[in-house]
C-alpha cells in the first residue's frame, strides 16, 4: 500500500531509498493511521520510518525512507546555530525580531551630530525647557507646577517632550547627541508596535520585517535621528493603535494602555489634538458593539481619560487661543477670505495629497531640504508594490477588527495637516502605517516564493458574481467621477486607482485568473517549487539590514552636500561646528568682545542658550545691524559671521581694515563662518546721516479700509514694501503687524475719502507699554480735536480698547503710538487698528 517514489534497485540489501517523498494510496472510506518516527541525525540527515495501518487488523509493512535537507549545505550551518542553548531559547522569527531592533538602534545612534548636519531650534527647546523646569522646581516663569504648556515666542507649545528630556538631562546633562538620542530610543516603541502588530494581529509569518521596513523609511530614517516632537509622536501613536489593537483580540485590560499611548501622543504634537481625538472617535464607533461587551473595563477607561486631560484644561486656561493663533500662524487656508465650499475643496485635495503614493513615494517635491534625504523620497520606490498589495489585503479584509484599525490609522494621516498644507511634520505618523502595509504585501510576495502552489489554491476560493461584477463597476465609476472633479491631478490619479483596488477586490475576478493559471501547464511546474522558509528569512533579513546599513553610511558621508545652502533658508549648518570654536576663542582671548551673528538659525536666542547658556559674555548681534544703523564697535571686538553676511560687509563702503582670525568651512569646503575685527571707514558717519534724513522723511501709501482708498502717511517702515506693510495695521488680521525702522512714536496721519465718524477704536500692540494720541480733523486747517489714552498689553492679551468720551467726526486722523520705556532706535509694533 506504500509506494515510494523511487524503490531500491537491490532487494536483497537493506533498503536505502533517496526519494524525499512518499505515496500512499488506500481504498474509499478506509481509515488509516500514519506514523512517523525520526531517528537520530547524522551527517545533517535525519532517518525516517513510516507506518501505515488501515483498517481493523490491517498492518502494512514498514518502509524506511530518507529525507534530504533542502538546499542541505545552508540548513546544516543554520541547525547548528539553531541548536545552541542560547539560541534554542527563542524562535527564528523572534531573534529575527531582536536583531531587526539591534539594527534599527545602530543605524538610528551612530553619527548623530554628524547627520542631520544642523541641530533645529525645535530640538533644542525640548532641552532646554527641561533645564529651565529643573532650576525653576518643576514650575516655569509663571510660577505654575509642572506646566501642561512651554511658551515659544508668541504661543504656548505642549510639553511632554520636555519631560521626556527631564531624565536624560539629569543623568548626562545638556547635550545634543543625548537630546536626539532620547528622541531616537522612543522611536523604537513604533517599531516594537509595528512588529507586534504583524505577530499577534495580522499574523504574517515573516511578521519581523515591519521593524526592518520601518527603519528604512527614508523620511522616518531622517527624523527618528532628531528631537523633533513628530517623532515621538508617532512613536505614541503607533504604540496607542498597537495596544488598542491588542485590546480587541487579546485583552480588555489593554485599553488603558492605548489611553496612556494616545494622551502621551496628544501632549507631544500640535497636531496630535486633532488625529488623535479623531482615531479614537472613528474606532469607538467601529467597535461600539465590543465596547458595550466591555463597558466595565470602557467606563474605568474613561475615568482614566478623564483624569489625563486634567492636563489639557490647563493649558487652555493658559492660551484658549492657542489652536486658532498657531493655524494664523501656520498660514492656514481656513482663514482665507474664500467661500466655504472653495474651503472644503481645499481640505479634501489636501487630505488625497496626504495619501498620495506621488508624495510619499517620489523624490524632489515640494518639501524643505532640511526634510528630506536626495534621491530617496519619503518612502522607498521600490517597497510601493508591497504597500500596494498590503493595502489590498487590508480593504479585503476590513470586516475583520484589526485590518479596521490599520485601515483607520491610514485614512486618519492626512487629517491634520489637511487644515494647513500636506508637510512631511505634520504626516509623519503615516510611516507606520505603510512599514505595516508593505510587510503585509511583503508576506504575501514571500509566501508565494515559499510555495506557490498554495497560494494559487487559495485565489479559487474567491468567488464571483453578476451582481459583485456591477457592484464593483459602478463604485468605480461613481468614485472616479467625483476623482475628475478635484483639481489636481494627482488628487484624480489616487483617488481612481483606490477606487480600482476596492472594485477588484469586490468583483472577485481573481479567482478567474487562479482558475485560467491552474489550467495551464504552468501549474505543472508550480507544484514542484518549494523552498525552505528558513533560508527565506535569513536572505530577507541580511538583504534588508544591508539596506540600512546602506542608507547609514550614505548620510553620513553624502548627506552634508546633498543641499549646499546652509544658510537659514537652508539647511542651517553649524549647531555643532560654531560653538565649540566661539567658546575657545573667547577663553583664549577674554579682553575681546565677540559679536556672534543669530542670522543662520531659527530660534537662535534658544540655540544660544543650549550650547553657550544664560551666563555668556558673547553677544548675539549681525555685523547687518552695524552696516544699517550707526551702532558703536569697541575697538577690540570681534564678529563672527556667516558667509553671507561676510559678502555684505567687504562690499559695504561704511567698514574698513577687515581682519579674518578664523574661518570654519562648509560641507563643501566653502567658507560658512569668519571671525573678523573691522571698523568702520572713514565715510561712514557721512553715509549714516545721510540715510538717516531719508528716513525721517514721512513715506506715503494709499491702503484699504472698510473698502475704502485711504490715504496714509506715515513712519518709516522695516519693509522693502512700505505700502504694502502699512496694510498689515488695516488688514483685519491680529497676527500680522507693521514696525518701524527705528523711529519712536509710531506715527501715521489717515485721509478719508469723506467725512467719517469714529466712537472708539482697538489696537493690538503685543506686550509694550503704550501712549496713544489721535488728533482729528473734520477738514484740513480745522481745529482739532484730541485724545490720549495709556495703557500695556500683555502676551496672553495684547490687545487694548478705548471709547471716546464722545464721536469725533474726521477726514483726517493723527495717529501716535509711543513705546513709552523704549528710546530710538527701536523696533515700534502694531498689530492691528480696528475703528468703532
Amino acid at each position: 500500500m506504500a509506494t515510494p517514489k523511487r524503490k531500491p534497485k537491490n532487494k536483497s540489501k537493506k533498503a536505502q531509498p533517496t526519494a524525499s517523498e512518499v505515496e500512499f494510496s488506500i481504498k474509499a472510506g478506509t481509515k488509516a493511521t500514519l506514523t512517523i518516527e525520526a531517528g537520530e541525525e547524522k551527517d545533517g540527515e535525519i532517518p525516517v520510518r513510516i507506518r501505515l495501518e488501515s483498517g481493523k487488523h490491517a498492518k502494512g509493512g514498514l518502509t524506511q525512507v530518507e529525507v534530504r535537507q533542502e538546499a542541505e549545505g545552508h540548513k546544516n550551518l543554520f541547525q547548528r546555530i539553531a541548536q545552541l542553548p542560547f539560541i534554542k531559547k527563542y524562535s527564528l522569527p523572534m531573534w529575527l525580531f531582536l536583531g531587526a531592533i539591534f539594527i534599527y538602534l545602530i543605524t538610528r545612534l551612530i553619527g548623530l551630530s554628524q547627520f542631520p548636519i544642523y541641530f533645529f531650534v525645535d530640538e533644542a527647546l525640548q532641552s532646554q525647557f527641561a533645564e529651565d523646569l529643573i532650576n525653576y522646581n518643576f514650575r516655569d516663569p509663571y510660577g505654575i507646577w509642572f506646566p501642561p504648556a512651554f511658551r515659544n515666542n508668541e504661543y504656548f507649545t505642549l510639553g511632554m517632550g520636555v519631560y521626556l528630556q527631564v531624565l536624560p538631562y539629569l543623568i548626562f546633562g545638556k547635550s545634543a547627541v543625548v537630546t536626539r538620542a532620547t528622541s531616537a530610543i522612543i522611536s523604537v516603541i513604533a517599531a516594537i508596535s509595528v512588529g507586534l502588530i504583524l505577530r499577534d494581529a495580522v499574523k504574517t509569518k515573516y511578521w519581523w520585517v515591519g521593524v526592518l521596513f520601518l527603519s528604512i523609511t527614508p523620511t522616518w530614517f531622517l527624523h527618528s535621528r532628531t528631537a523633533w516632537e513628530m517623532t515621538e509622536f508617532t512613536a505614541f501613536y503607533a504604540g496607542a493603535l498597537c495596544a488598542y489593537t491588542f485590546y480587541r483580540i487579546k485583552s480588555p485590560n489593554y485599553l488603558y494602555l492605548a489611553i496612556v499611548f494616545g494622551a502621551f501622543g496628544f501632549y507631544t504634537y500640535s497636531p496630535g489634538q486633532v488625529l488623535v481625538p479623531f482615531t479614537a472617535f472613528a474606532l469607538f464607533i467601529f467597535d461600539l458593539k465590543y465596547h458595550w461587551q466591555n463597558r466595565r473595563t470602557v467606563l474605568f477607561g474613561a475615568i482614566l481619560l478623564g483624569l489625563l486631560t486634567i492636563q489639557y484644561f490647563r493649558f487652555r486656561a493658559l492660551d484658549p487661543d492657542n489652536a486658532v493663533a498657531h493655524l494664523q500662524n501656520l498660514g492656514s487656508y481656513l482663514f482665507a477670505d474664500i467661500s466655504v465650499w472653495e474651503k472644503v475643496k481645499i481640505y479634501f485635495s489636501q487630505y488625497f495629497y496626504g495619501l498620495s503614493p506621488w508624495y510619499w513615494y517620489f523624490p524632489a517635491l515640494d518639501e524643505i531640504p532640511r526634510h528630506i534625504m536626495k534621491g530617496y523620497g519619503q518612502i522607498m520606490m521600490w517597497t510601493l508594490p508591497f504597500a500596494l498589495f498590503g493595502l489590498i489585503e487590508t480593504i479585503r479584509r476590513m470586516r475583520e477588527p484589526v485590518f479596521r484599525i490599520i485601515l483607520t490609522g491610514f485614512l486618519a494621516a492626512p487629517v491634520a495637516t489637511a487644515f494647513v498644507a500636506v508637510g512631511i511634520s505634520r504626516t509623519m505618523c503615516f510611516v507606520a502605517i505603510a512599514a505595516i502595509l508593505t510587510s503585509i504585501g511583503f508576506d504575501k510576495l514571500l509566501a508565494w516564493v515559499e510555495n506557490p502552489s498554495q497560494q494559487l489554491n487559495s485565489w479559487l476560493q474567491i468567488s464571483t458574481s453578476r451582481v459583485k461584477v456591477l457592484l464593483a463597476i459602478n463604485i468605480f465609476i461613481f468614485t472616479s467621477v467625483f476623482a475628475l472633479s478635484l483639481e489636481k491631478s494627482i488628487d484624480k490619479v489616487v483617488i481612481i486607482f483606490i477606487a480600482f483596488i476596492f472594485a477588484l477586490q469586490i468583483s472577485g475576478l481573481l479567482g478567474l485568473v487562479a482558475q485560467r493559471i491552474t489550467n495551464s501547464n504552468i501549474n505543472k511546474k508550480i507544484k514542484t517549487w518549494n523552498i525552505s522558509s528558513i533560508l527565506i528569512s535569513w536572505i530577507v533579513f541580511i538583504a534588508l539590514c544591508g539596506v540600512n546599513v546602506f542608507m547609514l553610511i550614505d548620510a553620513l558621508k553624502n548627506g552634508p552636500t546633498w543641499f549646499k545652502d546652509y544658510n537659514l533658508h537652508g539647511m542651517q549648518y553649524g549647531a555643532f561646528q560654531v560653538f565649540e570654536p566661539v567658546k575657545q576663542y573667547v577663553e583664549e582671548h577674554p579682553s575681546t568682545q565677540v559679536f556672534f551673528s543669530p542670522s543662520w538659525t531659527n530660534g537662535a536666542d534658544i540655540i544660544v542658550r543650549f550650547f553657550l547658556g544664560d551666563d555668556t559674555p558673547i553677544k548675539f548681534h549681525s555685523i547687518v545691524g552695524y552696516i544699517e544703523n550707526n551702532l558703536p564697535i569697541p575697538e577690540n571686538s570681534l564678529f563672527v559671521m556667516t558667509k553671507e553676511e561676510y559678502d555684505v560687509a567687504v562690499q559695504s563702503e561704511k567698514l574698513a581694515d577687515f581682519q579674518i582670525e578664523k574661518t570654519i568651512p562648509c560641507p563643501d569646503g566653502t567658507n560658512c563662518f569668519y571671525f573678523v575685527r573691522l571698523k568702520y571707514s572713514n565715510v561712514a558717519e557721512e553715509l549714516f546721516a545721510q540715510e538717516k534724513a531719508i528716513r525721517e522723511q514721512m513715506q506715503e501709501s494709499t491702503i484699504k479700509i472698510n473698502g475704502e482708498d485711504v490715504k496714509v502717511r506715515h513712519t518709516y517702515l522695516e519693509a522693502n514694501d512700505q505700502s504694502l506693510n502699512m496694510q498689515l495695521v488695516f488688514d483685519g488680521n491680529p497676527y500680522t503687524n507693521a514696525k518701524t525702522y527705528e523711529a519712536n512714536p509710531f506715527v501715521m496721519e489717515l485721509t478719508f475719502p469723506s467725512m467719517r465718524t469714529i466712537n472708539g477704536f482697538s489696537i493690538v500692540i503685543g506686550s509694550a507699554t503704550v501712549r496713544i494720541t489721535l488728533i482729528g480733523y473734520e477738514f484740513p486747517g480745522d481745529d482739532p480735536i484730541t485724545y490720549q489714552f495709556e495703557g500695556q498689553g500683555a502676551l496672553e492679551s495684547p490687545e487694548l480698547s478705548f471709547d471716546f468720551p464722545e464721536p469725533m467726526n474726521v477726514k483726517i486722523l493723527h495717529i501716535e503710538q509711543l513705546d513709552i520705556y523704549a528710546s530710538e532706535p527701536t523696533k515700534n509694533h502694531i498689530w492691528e487698528i480696528t475703528f468703532r
